[in-house]
C-alpha cells in the first residue's frame, strides 16, 4: 500500500504543474496560428502540437540529477515552467526562477555552473529536436529537404516559441512569471528572427514596404516589453504580453508574406483573399 501511495503522489506531483496557472495546448496552438495566419499547409498546425509539448513536458529524472549535484535544490512554486520557459534564444540564467532556485541550494559558483550545464544539456537536445520538427514538417518533395535555411528554420521555431512564452505570461501568476523570459529578451529575439530571415530572403530584403513595417513592428515590441519588470504584479505583466502578442498578430502575418521561402513552405495565404474569402462567406450566411 504504501508503493502504491507513493507512486500515486509522484503521479500527482508532475501532473499539478501541467494543469496549473497555463494555457491549454490547444490555446497555445490558436496563438501560433494567428501569428503566423492563415495557411493551406495542414502540417503547421502539427508542427506547432509538436513544439507545445515539447515545451511543457517535463525531462523526466532532471529534478533528480541536479539533486545528485546539490541535494537541497527544489523546483519551488514555479512548476513546469522552472525548465524550457526561457525562449528559443535563451538561456537556463535568463530564467530569474533557476537562477534563484540554484543559488539557493548551493554558494559554490562551480556546482552552480555544473547545475546550468546539466539544465542546458538538456535545453539544447529539446530545441535541435524543435529545428528538426520545422524540417520535417516543411520538407520540399523535389530535393528532399525543407527547403529552408538554418536562419529561416531558427526564426521560425522562434516564433512560434516565443508566442507560447508571451501565451504563459497572459495566464501566469506573479509567481510562476518569474520562471519565464523577461520580456524585453522576447522582444529582442523576436525581432533578431527578422534579421535572420533577411540575411537569408532577397525578397524580403528587397521589400519596399517591409522597413517601415519592421520599424513599426520594433516599435510597438519594445515599448510593451519596456512597460513590463519581472517584480511587477501578474496583471502589468498580462496586459504587456497582450499588447506584444497583438502587434505579433497584426505585423507578423504581412512579415511572413514578404518572404519567398517561407511563404511558399508554409504555404501561407494571402491575406487579402482570405478576408475577401471570409466576408463572402459571412454574406452568403
Amino acid at each position: 500500500m504504501c508503493d502504491v501511495v507513493k507512486r500515486l503522489l509522484r503521479f500527482i506531483c508532475v501532473l499539478l504543474p501541467l494543469l496549473s496557472y497555463g494555457k491549454s495546448g490547444d490555446e497555445h496552438v490558436k496563438d501560433m496560428m494567428s501569428v503566423f495566419g492563415p495557411s493551406d499547409k495542414k502540417e503547421l498546425e502539427q508542427f506547432f502540437e509538436n513544439l507545445t509539448s515539447l515545451i511543457d513536458r517535463p525531462e523526466p529524472g532532471l529534478t533528480m540529477r541536479i539533486r545528485g549535484i546539490a541535494p537541497r535544490f527544489t523546483q519551488g512554486p514555479y512548476t513546469h515552467r522552472l525548465y524550457f520557459h526561457w525562449g528559443f534564444n535563451g538561456d537556463p540564467k535568463d530564467s530569474w526562477a533557476l537562477l534563484n532556485r540554484v543559488t539557493n541550494a548551493t554558494d559554490d559558483v562551480q556546482i552552480q555552473e555544473m547545475i546550468f550545464d546539466e539544465v542546458r544539456a538538456v535545453d539544447i537536445a529539446r530545441k535541435n529536436k524543435a529545428l528538426l520538427y520545422v524540417q520535417i514538417s516543411f520538407v520540399d518533395l523535389t530535393n528532399r529537404s525543407s527547403g529552408l535555411s538554418p536562419d529561416e528554420i531558427n526564426a521560425i521555431a522562434t516564433l512560434a516559441y516565443d508566442t507560447h512564452i508571451l501565451g504563459d505570461y497572459i495566464v501566469g501568476t506573479a509567481t510562476t512569471s518569474k520562471a519565464l523570459m523577461p520580456m524585453d529578451k522576447i522582444a529582442a529575439d523576436i525581432i533578431k528572427a527578422f534579421g535572420r530571415i533577411k540575411r537569408r530572403d532577397k525578397a524580403f530584403q528587397e521589400n519596399p514596404e517591409r522597413k517601415t513595417l519592421m520599424k513599426m513592428f520594433e516599435l510597438k515590441m519594445k515599448k510593451a516589453s519596456k512597460h513590463s519588470q519581472q517584480r511587477d504584479s501578474s496583471q502589468k505583466q498580462a496586459d504587456a504580453a497582450k499588447a506584444m502578442l497583438q502587434a505579433m498578430q497584426e505585423m507578423v502575418p504581412k512579415l511572413l508574406r514578404m518572404t519567398d521561402r517561407i511563404r511558399r513552405m508554409l504555404q501561407l495565404k494571402d491575406l487579402e483573399e482570405e478576408k475577401k474569402e471570409e466576408e463572402e462567406f459571412r454574406k452568403a450566411a
